[in-house]
């Protein structure tokens, strides 16, 4: 059986939505968009919660595992020999990851001009898209085969993970360019109190809902944090620390707990 229309619509539009937001990703730091590259943009909102700069080299692991989603959906959907889970898992997973593409993009944009309250909105769709995303996988899971989990399902994970963390950092960059100071606490306070939240939705998602890659990504934020902090604030740097232990314990529970769960299901996949 040949490739349907909406399935090589499907994978053209899935092609359009990484390319333009990979070129739009290297522009912002080659060009630079707006005269500022990423780094450049996040030293105008100066706070304690952003991390060492080595952080960010995270996107090369999403934008290569995503790359590899679409290479594989691409040839799933338009081969006569896959098999209807892998079919309809990348149909399914696609229609989410061409829009989050473009909010991608919409995002770098405002972020590079300093449309700060823009870039925040647009970070939470971006995050609302990836965590519907991520209910399609949680509930796929269980019964996905080894190479839907890892091929179509892991680059969400990740990327889910790191969107998370970077919407606490977005807000943060925006209080802070209102002049925020965090209130009743101290500045550094604040950002032990956000680092805390990073860690319980490790334990959460990392462990509570056995993705244990959503808690390395935490875990991967957290030393960076610490790197960042160590010696300027070595107490925020240690509280960095804990919670990255507390992160890497969720991200290890979560892999058993899947492990288990895994070889006691068939390799079908229902994706809802």
């Amino acid at each position: 059986m040949s490739a349907t229309p909406s399935a090589k619509g499907l994978v053209l539009l899935n092609w359009l939505s990484f390319l333009l937001t990979l070129f739009f990703n290297a522009m912002a730091n080659i060009l630079p968009i707006n005269g500022l590259n990423t780094g450049q943009v996040s030293a105008l909102y100066p706070n304690f919660f952003v991390p060492d700069g080595f952080t960010f080299s995270i996107w090369s692991v999403i934008y290569t595992w995503l790359l590899l989603f679409v290479i594989v959906s691409s040839s799933w959907l338009l081969s006569s020999k896959a098999s209807q889970a892998k079919r309809s898992a990348a149909a399914q997973l696609s229609p989410l990851f061409i829009i989050s593409g473009f909010v991608n993009v919409s995002w770098i944009l405002a972020w590079h001009y300093l449309q700060v309250w823009l870039s925040l909105g647009l970070m939470l769709v971006l995050l609302t898209l990836l965590f519907l995303q991520f209910r399609r996988i949680q509930q796929a899971t269980a019964t996905a085969s080894a190479a839907i989990r890892w091929l179509l399902f892991a680059p969400f994970v990740i990327y889910f993970g790191w969107i998370s963390v970077a919407t606490i950092a977005n807000t943060t960059a925006l209080l802070v360019h209102f002049g925020w100071q965090g209130g009743p606490l101290e500045p550094a306070v604040w950002s032990a109190v956000m680092m805390s939240v990073a860690g319980i939705l490790a334990l959460l998602v990392g462990a509570g809902l056995r993705q244990p890659l959503y808690a390395a990504v935490v875990v991967w934020a957290m030393l960076g944090i610490y790197r960042a902090q160590q010696t300027t604030t070595p107490w925020l740097g240690q509280v960095a620390l804990v919670v990255a232990a507390v992160a890497a314990l969720a991200s290890i529970a979560g892999f058993w707990l899947a492990k288990a769960n895994n070889t006691t299901n068939s390799s079908t996949v229902s994706i809802q």
